[in-house]
């Protein structure tokens, strides 16, 4: 005889697979993102230079507005910068002499930064490592920066808003120059000339403006974009940019 009873298995299974795999009408949203990290407070320093000779200190970070102030101790001499953070990474502007430099760090434990600084004087990177007092600083530990595979040389055209909102545009040319880059902005009949290094995806710059330390964050959109942020040691605002390569 027939069995008339295989029917109502298969077809109730299939019933089943056509419900589960047709969309319920609900979409679920995606999770928020992490909460920014802070990075204010005491560290401890240490250091190789280009020379690989080796220092130690100590550096305070403070909230400044949009970003924040650092004051490093080294050697009996102090030095100031302004420094603002990207998706996780840390970067620290100064100006010592007229000569600006700039640092980049990311996050290797819950309490301690790591990463490379170099001057527009040299053209070799300097590294540092600076531990929070604070053993549990980090509410988290981001992953580890992918190398950087971009070759960010050439021209580019500049528009930006400053802080106030106002607008101004511009060009800025990028050149390698050892483990960094140097740059050169002109806008407005002015210009400034920059210090960079990368780590992961970015590209971090120390601006002098008349002796005066200027951050700059940039992320890489790819198609010879950069999208990003800046911000002056005199300003606790910040302003934002977009670099476009010619």
């Amino acid at each position: 005889m027939k069995n008339t009873n295989l029917k109502f298995v298969v077809i109730p299974a299939l019933l089943t697979s056509l419900l589960t795999s047709c969309p319920s009408g609900s979409v679920t949203p995606p999770p928020p993102p992490p909460p920014p990290l802070n990075f204010a407070g005491s560290y401890t320093i240490a250091g190789t230079n280009p020379n690989a000779s080796v220092y130690s200190g100590t550096m305070t970070v403070t909230a400044f507005g949009d970003g924040y102030k650092t004051s490093a101790t080294i050697s009996g001499s102090t030095f100031t910068g302004v420094a603002n953070d990207i998706n996780d990474y840390f970067a620290i502007a100064s100006v010592t002499g007229g000569i600006p430099s700039i640092a980049v760090y990311q996050v290797t434990t819950a309490n301690k930064l790591s990463g490379f600084w170099q001057d527009f004087n040299s053209n070799k990177e300097g590294t540092e490592s600076a531990t929070n007092s604070q053993s549990d600083a980090f509410s988290r530990i981001p992953s580890q920066a992918p190398a950087n595979t971009t070759n960010y040389a050439g021209t580019y055209s500049l528009a930006g808003t400053n802080p106030d909102n106002s607008s101004y545009t511009g060009t800025v040319v990028v050149t390698a120059f050892g483990d960094g880059y140097k740059a050169t902005v002109t806008s407005g009949g002015g210009s400034s000339s920059g210090i960079g290094k990368t780590i992961g995806n970015y590209l971090a710059f120390a601006f002098n403006s008349a002796g005066t330390p200027i951050i700059g964050l940039y992320e890489n959109k790819g198609a010879g974009k950069l999208k990003g942020i800046w911000q002056s040691f005199n300003n606790s605002k910040e302003g934002a940019e977009e670099l476009t390569k010619q």
